[in-house]
């Protein structure tokens, strides 16, 4: 096999050198007995020869590096998968593989994740699994909203729907429908977009879940906006803000999000001190979160609104703080795309690694195809052989019919991958394929049949 070369650029090499060394010395943990803990379990994974421990150590280790560190977590879920493929475990080979999809998912690299997830949905089909068909359309949903494919965004969303009319145990009909609505929304169909959030709030309402209520209640607000509707959309904003005092299970941007939104209806109503309220209060809560892009936004709307009542000084100020945020923000995405680099590398090494253990088991089966081809014309040999000797015919004949099955067995074994390629599985095609080959063996095996027993009877 010939090797491929590969332009690669050098600071992206060290970068990613850097990077896969840091995996296996488990150095990204700040916290000393976490880097231990991982220390151990890598060394567990060097001594073990058993698969199965060893995947579930993989999985393990990804977990702890999913929620800081998607890009190790990447690496360990991809070494999963590597033995799950080569035991062959199907189960296994599902888990990993959605793993990796949602690793790809948060740090952007949306082609990889789509990749995975379409290789996850045909093991899904064909083991009937609905739970992962349900989870694969969900992702690959997400995938097409984040590259602003709507359409199909809308599409997969809708697969999940049906999917969910026949099975709804354990999903959320909730957030799908609100899924489906900002779909239609960023197609600017308000009026579908309105009919599927209304649904997903009352859902949501039924539900008592905080969290779909807080997502319902801001996108009944959204839509309303957008139909100039802002004085129901400002009653929505309101029900949202309500649930977010209440509880405590939202993260800060959600807070910031929210009042952004706020400051948006005030504008257009022509409420400038409220806007600016709100816009303060939006900012302060992307500062404490420390989202840089929350922070953009408030910066961008303080900014306008001081200008149009005439605050230079104020405008001023958060328009050079946006300045100094948008450099922030060009340096986040090129450490992002480094993460992309990264993810891709460690993609095409679990690929290689792949390819080897394919080129291994073909390696044995050709070794021991080779070994069957020697064996049966061998031990036909020596029955003709011993068929000269004093010993029970009945017994030869029977050696050599053995051989004789052995032989077209093998013919069938060696043809059997031409078939299945030619048929693709279609049953009606494998037996008239089957009916085919049994006609032209048919004639070779009677005139083998015919030499056997002429040498046995002399």
């Amino acid at each position: 096999m010939k090797q491929q070369k590969v332009k690669v650029n050098i600071l992206t090499v060290i970068m990613l050198t850097l990077v896969l060394s840091l995996h296996v010395k488990g150095q990204y943990f700040p916290n000393k007995s976490k880097r231990v803990q991982i220390d151990s379990l890598i060394n567990v994974i060097k001594e073990t020869r058993n698969d199965t421990l060893k995947i579930n150590l993989y999985n393990q280790i990804a977990s702890e590096f999913s929620q800081n560190h998607t890009d190790s977590s990447l690496y360990y879920e991809s070494k999963s998968l590597i033995i799950s493929k080569r035991i062959k475990d199907i189960g296994r080979q599902k888990e990993s593989l959605y793993d990796i999809s949602n690793s790809y998912i948060t740090i952007g690299n949306f082609k990889g994740a789509l990749e995975a997830t379409l290789e996850l949905l045909q093991l899904s089909e064909k083991t009937y699994d609905t739970l992962n068909i349900f989870k694969c359309f969900d992702n690959i949903g997400l995938i097409y909203n984040n590259t602003n494919d709507f359409k199909k965004e809308l599409e997969y969303y809708k697969k999940c729907l049906i999917i969910l009319k026949f099975k709804s145990k354990g999903f959320s009909l909730s957030i799908l429908h609100e899924n489906i609505g900002d779909a239609y929304m960023n197609l600017n169909n308000f009026d579908s977009a309105l009919i599927h959030f209304k649904i997903g709030n009352e859902i949501a309402q039924s539900n008592k879940d905080a969290v779909e209520l807080f997502n319902s209640y801001q996108n009944m607000g959204e839509i309303n906006l957008k139909l100039l509707n802002y004085k129901r959309a400002l009653s929505y904003f309101h029900l949202a803000d309500d649930i977010l005092k209440d509880k405590e299970s939202f993260y800060l941007v959600d807070y910031s999000d929210l009042y952004i939104k706020f400051e948006t209806v005030f504008e257009k109503l022509n409420k400038y001190d409220s806007a600016i309220l709100y816009a303060t209060k939006a900012y302060c809560a992307g500062k404490e979160a420390n989202g840089s892009l929350e922070i953009l936004n408030s910066c961008k709307a303080l900014s306008d609104l001081y200008r149009t009542r005439h605050k230079i000084d104020s405008a001023y100020k958060y328009q050079s703080e946006m300045i100094v945020l948008k450099d922030s923000i060009f340096s986040e995405s090129k450490i992002r795309g480094i993460e992309i680099e990264s993810a891709n590398e460690i993609k095409r090494q679990t690929e290689i690694e792949e390819l080897a253990i394919k080129e291994q088991e073909e390696k044995i089966k050709n070794i021991e195809l080779t070994g069957i081809g020697i064996f049966i014309p061998s031990f036909y040999f020596i029955v003709m052989l011993i068929s000269k000797r004093s010993i029970n015919k009945k017994i030869i004949e029977f050696l050599a019919l053995i051989t004789l099955i052995l032989f077209f067995d093998f013919i069938k074994l060696l043809i059997s991958p031409y078939t299945k390629s030619f048929t693709k599985g279609n049953p009606i095609l494998i037996l008239v394929a089957s009916l085919c080959i049994a006609l032209l063996l048919g004639p070779l095996k009677r005139k083998l049949d015919k030499i056997t027993k002429s040498v046995i009877l002399k």
